[in-house]
């Protein structure tokens, strides 16, 4: 188990505020126009490519949660890629085999995950990104599925309930 100390410290590492246990799951239910986003962008061919592009000392957090933000919306394909085809080391020791850039199909959207936010902030940028891009149901049913409070899934505007 962490000391607070080492909670206040890896908390700052990824760029949050605090670190707690405290999370209210009731705010996170699926409603009908939830269920209809999802079945509209499961009809949809996944042809678009996200390309994430990662370099040896990179977080691994950090790329999990790219990752996950962007393979929940259901209508792109997420590929790691690097300069070339060898491993890449990420900061905690875990080796990832990317694709070569070049080698990899156009992506639709790159993310350079050294340019990116701390992995802590990963996910709200990302779900900025993905409302623009596709459209706010989108985004929140990402949110929904990692209980990620983004939009109108914030627990402050839920508190009356």
């Amino acid at each position: 188990m962490l000391s607070p100390t080492q909670l206040i410290e890896l908390a700052a590492r990824l760029g949050v505020d605090g670190w707690n246990a405290r999370h209210d799951s009731r705010v996170f239910h699926v409603s009908l126009a939830d269920k209809r986003v999802h079945v509209f962008n499961m009809a949809l061919k996944r042809n678009q490519v996200v390309a994430l592009r990662v370099h040896d000392g990179d977080d691994e957090v950090a790329l999990a949660l790219h990752a996950e933000a962007w393979s929940r919306t259901m209508r792109n394909d997420v590929r790691i890629v690097a300069e070339g085809s060898a491993p890449v080391t990420l900061r905690g020791g875990l080796r990832v085999q990317p694709e070569a850039a070049a080698a990899s199909k156009k992506a639709d959207i790159a993310l350079a995950l050294a340019q990116q936010a701390p992995a802590g902030s990963a996910l709200g940028s990302d779900l900025d990104a993905i409302a623009h891009r596709y459209d706010t149901g989108t985004a929140r049913l990402a949110a929904l599925g990692m209980e990620y409070p983004w939009g109108d899934l914030a627990p402050t505007q839920h508190a009356a309930r």
